[in-house]
């Protein structure tokens, strides 16, 4: 699914026409991958879940699979969350928050994206490495990989440095 600006989100709200038990439910919804986080959203009513995938593949499927079928005679709406939903999220003055990505320091600001790329997919997949300059933002396509490569590479030098 989409987020703000056309960005892919990891997260959804998963509304239900005829409210299901939350186990038939998640079942259904790991059959796209490893769920993160599968919460009811209380303020939108029975039948609302905010749904987290830890990869963007598994939620793109899953919003694609999702969106409008009927499972158990309940009919499934999914909305992507965007940024300005997590942002909220956080509260003000809360940090801008996006799952799977990490900013790095590269060695110089001479190192391209591509060499940056090359060096985080060490760790995993990596979805988009974007900046210049000394710091980069980069995301990968699971939120898991990201944390290893902040564990892995916290501290290392990169090429240029």
């Amino acid at each position: 699914g989409g987020g703000a600006g056309g960005r892919p989100s990891r997260a959804m709200l998963l509304l239900q026409a005829a409210p299901l038990g939350q186990s038939q439910l998640l079942s259904a919804i790991s059959s796209f991958g490893p769920v993160r986080q599968f919460l009811p959203v209380q303020p939108l009513g029975e039948g609302a879940y905010l749904l987290v995938y830890y990869d963007l593949r598994h939620a793109q499927g899953a919003a694609a699979g999702l969106h409008g079928a009927t499972l158990c005679g309940a009919r499934i709406q999914v909305a992507p969350v965007d940024e300005a939903v997590w942002a909220a999220a956080a509260g003000p003055g809360g940090a801008h928050f996006r799952p799977g990505a990490i900013a790095v320091q590269a060695g110089s600001p001479g190192v391209c994206n591509a060499e940056v790329r090359r060096l985080l997919a060490r760790c995993g997949d990596v979805f988009d490495v974007q900046g210049v300059g000394l710091w980069r933002a980069a995301e990968y396509f699971d939120s898991r990989h990201a944390a290893a490569a902040v564990a892995a590479l916290n501290g290392a030098a990169l090429p240029g440095g």
